[in-house]
């Protein structure tokens, strides 16, 4: 059974379900768009858009992971996404 590894920044955390790795994604999201709307606004849109297209499914799905480069308070923001067996 495959489990899932959400960081973003410095914050990790794991779930057992896609819907829980997106709710992780959006929330973190969320809290920044609240902080800086300017830097993290285009961000969000694209990380909204992979989850709702598909992509970032299709790309755990075929590689294992998904990643994209925000940009929050002038500073890239890693948000990753890894398949992991379950523990």
């Amino acid at each position: 059974m495959s489990s899932y590894k959400v960081s973003v920044g410095s914050t990790t955390v794991r779930v057992k379900k896609i819907r829980d790795a997106r709710s992780a994604v959006i929330d973190a999201i969320t809290t920044m768009l609240a902080q800086d709307p300017d830097s993290i606004a285009g961000g969000a849109m694209m990380a909204n858009q992979a989850w709702e297209s598909g992509a970032v499914e299709h790309s755990l799905t075929a590689h294992g992971e998904w990643s994209a480069t925000l940009t929050f308070h002038g500073e890239p923001l890693l948000v990753a996404v890894k398949r992991k067996r379950w523990w």
